[in-house]
């Protein structure tokens, strides 16, 4: 065994911890011939000493029994008061979190949200790094994106690459882009 990998070892000597005898007797012979190994026993048996003192110190410390029941009836005081207030909270929260994914996941036509006389659309494009697999639902999502930002998607793209152009893409129920078109 290296001295790195013994360095638990040593740790749990120091501590009295749970080792077997012949890991422990091995380990202390080991440490009669390096002393790299005897230095971090040592130390570990000054930090063990060290923990156990600040125990004990900090034991004598506590508060008089008056005190911790006083505490311990302001802190159920507290907590029975903030119940009706929490579960309102969180029920609040669950009807927020609803309403916006209703409204944000809720599919709808693509000529209702989308359609308009004065823009020219072109068909849907299938992503080139997705499989041909049946779609099986999912959501037409409109997008404003760089120009080069359409080639990952396998759309040609002319002009500057910084510039903006708008996008319909087809998400999946996972949320994985299956096909896109330009609205221009």
């Amino acid at each position: 065994m290296m001295c790195h990998e013994r360095s638990e070892i040593l740790m749990e000597i120091a501590r009295n911890g749970a080792i077997s005898e012949a890991v422990k007797q091995e380990s202390l012979e080991h440490c009669q011939h390096c002393a790299t190994c005897a230095a971090e026993l040592e130390r570990q048996r000054v930090l063990t000493a060290g923990l156990r003192a600040l125990r004990d110190a900090s034991t004598a410390l506590s508060a008089s029994p008056a005190l911790e029941q006083k505490l311990r009836a302001v802190f159920e005081q507290r907590q029975q008061n903030n119940r009706p207030v929490r579960w309102a909270a969180v029920a609040a929260g669950v009807a927020v979190i609803i309403a916006i994914s209703w409204g944000v996941l809720k599919p709808r036509p693509v000529e209702q949200e989308f359609g308009s006389a004065d823009r020219v659309v072109q068909e849907f494009i299938r992503v080139p790094y997705r499989e041909v697999i049946p779609l099986e639902g999912g959501y037409v999502v409109r997008v404003e994106m760089p120009r080069s930002a359409l080639v990952t998607f396998g759309v040609p793209t002319y002009g500057q690459g910084t510039e903006m152009v708008q996008a319909d893409l087809v998400l999946g129920f996972d949320g994985v882009a299956h096909a896109v078109r330009v609205v221009r």
